[in-house]
């Protein structure tokens, strides 16, 4: 038999297809780069299908695997995993390159990406929306950002700057409205799935970090303002303030905020 690529239909010596030389056939370390890369962009594509709420997929072995759970997706407090979960992604990407044959120029290019990506990252700061959205979910709150944040020092800032920015947003619009008094009734909580989406999974264990304590770093910054308050501790708190502290283990189950606020209204104005 005669090898392909040896004779062509006139019976004439062919060249073989670029493709299959043996200076350009994919080697092992190739193998290693192409995964990486497929690694990478598979986080990316599952933030963005998360953040659009498209959690079904087209095809029923696809959602299996990368199941998005809870329901509520496209959420503006999941920026802040998105950001995080992408920045971790390319951070190990990195360390996982510099092993690589002729890894530098790919390390140079995830070290573009991390830059663009925290470059729009800082842009968080430009609006208060983001942060309350994160503090008012139950299963967040503040102790999200201690998570995040606090074992760096630039960011602790980030964590002051944050908290001034919700403090005044409260204050502004939201402290002194008048509420109602009715029963209070919460409704269920919906037992969590094991999810092996990868976003799903990371943005699951940042639930509940508060559960059983006040986090480290909480200290609400302090109102000089008239405002209806109680006395907690010997403390002399308004309402915000009182729901930092008043936790309680149901909380890390919640996954839908905008069904917890309106049963808590007569304690706090419903701001999510």
């Amino acid at each position: 038999m005669v090898p392909y690529g040896v004779w062509n239909m006139d019976r004439k010596p062919a060249k073989l297809p670029f493709f299959l030389k043996e200076e350009n056939r994919m080697t092992a370390d190739d193998w290693h780069v192409l995964g990486t890369l497929y690694d990478i962009l598979l986080d990316f594509q599952l933030v963005v299908r998360g953040l659009e709420g498209d959690g079904q997929g087209k095809h029923q072995r696809k959602v299996e695997e990368n199941e998005i759970d809870p329901p509520l997706s496209g959420t503006s407090w999941d920026l802040i995993h998105a950001y995080e979960f992408l920045l971790e992604t390319l951070e190990s990407a990195k360390r996982a390159v510099a092993n690589f044959p002729d890894g530098h120029h790919l390390a140079v290019n995830i070290n573009l990406g991390w830059l663009k990506l925290n470059e729009y990252y800082e842009h968080l700061n430009d609006s208060p929306l983001i942060y309350g959205a994160a503090v008012l979910h139950p299963a967040y709150r503040w102790a999200l950002f201690d998570d995040l944040w606090g074992d760096d020092d630039e960011r602790q800032l980030w964590i002051t700057k944050a908290k001034e920015m919700v403090q005044d947003l409260w204050e502004r619009e939201y402290r002194d409205l008048e509420v109602d008094d009715p029963e209070i009734q919460l409704p269920a909580n919906k037992r969590l799935k094991t999810s092996r989406n990868k976003f799903t999974a990371w943005r699951t264990k940042k639930r509940g970090l508060t559960a059983g304590g006040i986090s480290v770093t909480e200290s609400p910054i302090q109102s000089p303002a008239q405002s209806p308050r109680s006395s907690v501790g010997g403390l002399d708190l308004d309402e915000y303030e009182q729901w930092q502290r008043d936790i309680e283990d149901a909380d890390a189950s919640v996954t839908d905020p905008y069904e917890y606020w309106p049963h808590k209204a007569a304690q706090i104005p419903p701001v999510v």
